[in-house]
């Protein structure tokens, strides 16, 4: 199963269903993708891609645990999550020049995780390698950036 997620923001996401498109045209023949495409319309119909607009949280983990792959934007609080169980998040981030966010936070907080290899980035033209997706990927970053995640996640009251 593939899991895809835009976040909660208000702002639509369109490079992400584009994103999505070349994801279903390489993923394993019928794998199943669960595709929460929050506020942005998404003209996917295919046999095996499930849409939710939102999703509730315990439903949301239960996915990022079961996915064989996870593509999300570049919220830290999804990218923990990902982290969290020992798999690699693919991210595209929200950038603010596409009107997806109101900053480039997302961008600049990507770029760090990147550069750490802790994460994995999507870039256009979105044609995704079917061997690259056929292998699952695990956590082989720095244990040091998880603890601190894991403590700042663990200060808030969520």
């Amino acid at each position: 199963m593939i899991f895809i997620t835009v976040g909660t923001t208000a702002f639509p996401f369109d490079r992400m269903v584009e994103a999505a498109k070349g994801l279903i045209k390489s993923r394993k023949k019928n794998e199943t993708i669960i595709f929460q495409h929050g506020n942005t319309i998404c003209d996917i119909r295919e046999k095996n891609v499930f849409l939710y607009k939102s999703l509730p949280f315990p439903e949301m983990e239960q996915y990022i645990r079961q996915a064989r792959i996870i593509v999300t934007h570049g919220g830290p609080a999804t990218i923990y999550q990902t982290l969290a169980v020992g798999k690699t998040p693919y991210v595209l981030p929200r950038e603010k020049r596409y009107y997806e966010h109101v900053d480039d936070h997302q961008v600049y907080f990507c770029r760090y995780l990147f550069n750490r290899h802790i994460i994995k980035l999507v870039k256009p033209p979105y044609s995704f390698q079917a061997q690259e997706f056929n292998k699952p990927i695990r956590l082989s970053s720095d244990k040091r950036l998880l603890s601190y995640l894991d403590a700042t996640m663990n200060s808030y009251d969520i």
